[in-house]
């Protein structure tokens, strides 16, 4: 996780550009309500961190430096 950041886990997902920058996402709690992405639903156990049925919010997603990831 990164500083600052609420408790959420973050995914790369990109390769570095030329900049040194790559896509990163988080994984939110999936609801079941109207406008959630149901493109990437993760089940408990997916990921040690992952405790309840969840989902990638990818119009979320941020370009970060690999200095600050």
């Amino acid at each position: 996780m990164f500083s600052g950041s609420t408790s959420h886990i973050h995914f790369v997902i990109s390769e570095k550009n030329s900049e040194g920058n790559s896509l990163v996402v988080n994984a939110s709690t999936y609801r079941d309500m109207r406008g959630e992405d149901t493109t990437c639903i993760l089940q408990p156990g997916d990921h040690p961190f992952i405790k309840a049925v969840s989902y990638i919010p990818y119009r979320y997603a941020r370009e970060m430096s690999w200095n600050d990831i």
